[in-house]
Formats: C-alpha cells, structure tokens, sequence
C-alpha cells in the first residue's frame, strides 16, 4: 500500500486555546519513577508468592527468568515485604485512527510502549477507560493532517445552545472528514434537545502530517521508497497535550 500525501511541513500552531492543562514535566518524572518503583515491587512479591506460594525453588525461578547468578534472587525471597506499594494507575490511552505503513505502525506503538503509554485502535476500548478515569488523547492520521486531541468520554449532554453546526455534533474524525466532503454540510445547524456525543474536547491541536521517507516499502511507479507517516514528530505533538 503506498502513502503518498506530499512532502513534510513544519508545525503549525494550535487551533484552540488551550484551555486544560494535564500533569506538567515534574509531577509526570515524579509519577513514572514512582511507577518504576511500584514495578520492582510488584516483580519481588511475585517472586516471593513463587517461592512460598507456587513452590517454586530458587533454581526454578532463576531458570524462569533467565538468569544463572541466584544470589539477587536468594535475597528477595528472603527478605520480608517491603514499605507498602502504592496503588496502580492507569496508563495514558492513545487511540489512533487513521492509515499508516505497517512498518510506521511498528514504530509507533513501539514508541508509546516506551512511555508507558496504552495504545489502542479500538473506540469502545478508549472510551470504557476513560470512564474509568485514564486520560485520554485522539490521534487521528489523516493524509493530510494530524489531529491530536484530549479527550474525555461522556454520555449525552444537555445543550446549551439554541442551535449546533452538525460537525459540533460529531466525532472529531467523523467532523474533520464531513469537512472535507461537504463543508456546507458540515457547518449546516440545527437545533437540538440533547448534545449525543461519547467525548468531550478538553484540547485540540492539529498539524500537517509528518512524514519521512521509508526505503522498504514499494512507490511509484513500482520501486522501492516511499514516502510515509514519520512516527517521531508525533510523540512530542502528544506529549505536548498532555501538559
């Protein structure tokens, strides 16, 4: 599959105040090293309830993880239970739509497993765990435009206008892409009782696509190299919402 959408541009400006404000740099630092700690907890009480619990000898959970020196393992299980842990979070959800090269994929969700990000392509899945209180940010990939936005899920609400243009009424993918087809359409209002809409827009920003040259993959007319999403631009785009 070729995805040719025309040469990269630099960013372009937000298309909203920004108007909510997520965890800044040092309280994010904070939480991911407090992260890593609850994790080096969580993996000596496994180890622990695999000894006491499971039966597992020594020998066993060394060969279990890997690792030939059982003397790091001798003292965990050994040890009594530390401080208390804190309780788990949730992670932050990214849920992408769009289209991409299978490879670009690849990088991408490799890149938000780095940060400790959730990433998912399923709208049912984005929408029950932001009810459950994980944030959440909408990438949407378009040919020619990146959207990226904070969202919150929500159930019908009242409205609070005497009338809504219909893409108010929509889905940011949805919105963008009545936008593009039929403009009239898409700013036509109508007056309605209740605004049934599954997100609220907490942050919106959009940008032209990014992208890079992938040398695996098949152009045109027919030879290798084409040009495709560049993953990277993207991780600072979110990074930067999630302020």
């Amino acid at each position: 599959m070729t995805d040719t959408t025309g040469p990269a541009l630099p960013d372009a400006p937000p298309t909203a105040p920004d108007t909510h404000r997520g965890p800044a740099w040092g309280e994010r630092i904070r939480a991911a090293r407090q992260d890593r700690a609850r994790t080096a907890a969580v993996y000596e009480q496994t180890l622990r309830d695999a000894h006491r619990f499971g039966d597992r000898t020594i020998r066993q959970i060394a060969a279990d993880i890997g690792v030939r020196d059982r003397t790091a393992i001798t003292k965990i299980v050994q040890a009594p239970p530390g401080a208390p842990v804190t309780a788990p979070t949730l992670p932050t959800v990214i849920y992408v739509t769009g289209r991409w090269f299978p490879a670009a994929w690849e990088e991408l969700h490799a890149s938000m497993n780095a940060r400790g990000w959730y990433t998912t392509r399923h709208p049912q899945n984005a929408w029950h765990l932001s009810r459950a209180g994980a944030t959440t940010v909408h990438l949407t990939l378009h040919p020619g435009q990146t959207t990226v936005a904070l969202m919150r899920a929500v159930h019908a609400q009242p409205a609070t206008e005497p009338t809504y243009a219909v893409k108010e009424l929509l889905s940011t993918a949805a919105a963008i892409a009545l936008e593009e087809a039929h403009p009239d359409a898409a700013e036509f209002r109508v007056s309605v009782p209740t605004v049934e809409t599954e997100w609220k827009t907490l942050r919106l920003r959009t940008y032209p696509r990014p992208e890079r040259t992938w040398p695996d993959q098949i152009g045109t007319p027919g030879l290798r190299g084409a040009a495709g999403l560049d993953p990277q631009p993207v991780m600072r785009w979110i990074a930067e919402i999630l302020e």
